[in-house]
């Protein structure tokens, strides 16, 4: 084998190369076709085709997402040189800041967003998702002359791992607003 794969040139070797890792690729995407309904009845409990029954079994597919636990609760003070929500405590640290207090107002950074949060109580990870996804872009950078008690969601700037947050505007100071916040 040794002398007949030395006969080809650099070019050939690299042809047939490439052959081969097409014909595996192929392989492998025949035999996921093939086996992905067998693994899908696997899961869900049940083969229809095997025992005749086709109706819906309890599925791992659906079972409810697990409880992210905060990251950081406490309290922050956010002022006019930023505080980064991302470290752990948040504080500030330097370019990487999510929220800065400017002028009587909250400001999200650059790649940050801040939502109000109009909620009767506390909002969860799955809440502040939803209303920073639903904010429209243009108010989801400043939160206008919050008061003790405003209530606001959170997505840090971090653009590998980027974290929710929900804080409430405890008291507001010369420093800027001490903010009672759960990152997660």
């Amino acid at each position: 084998m040794r002398r007949i794969w030395s006969r080809f040139s650099t070019t050939e070797k690299i042809g047939v190369l490439a052959i081969l890792a097409t014909l595996v690729v192929g392989a492998v995407t025949a035999t996921a076709t093939i086996i992905a309904p067998i693994v899908e009845g696997i899961i869900k409990g049940s083969n229809p085709e095997v025992d005749g029954d086709p109706s819906p079994q309890p599925s791992l597919l659906h079972t409810p997402a697990p409880t992210i636990e905060p990251f950081f609760s406490g309290t922050v003070l956010i002022t006019e040189n930023g505080t980064d929500l991302d470290s752990y405590p948040p504080m500030y640290v330097g370019l990487n800041n999510d929220l800065f207090a400017s002028a009587g107002a909250i400001d999200a950074s650059y790649y940050a967003k801040i939502a109000i949060w109009d909620g009767e109580q506390d909002a969860t990870r799955a809440e502040c998702a939803k209303a920073l996804n639903d904010v429209d872009e243009a108010k989801s950078r400043t939160i206008l002359d919050p008061e003790p008690g405003t209530g606001f969601c959170v997505l840090t700037g971090d653009q590998r791992n980027p974290r929710y947050a929900f804080g409430i505007v405890e008291v507001i100071t010369q420093q800027g607003f001490r903010t009672k916040i759960v990152i997660w």
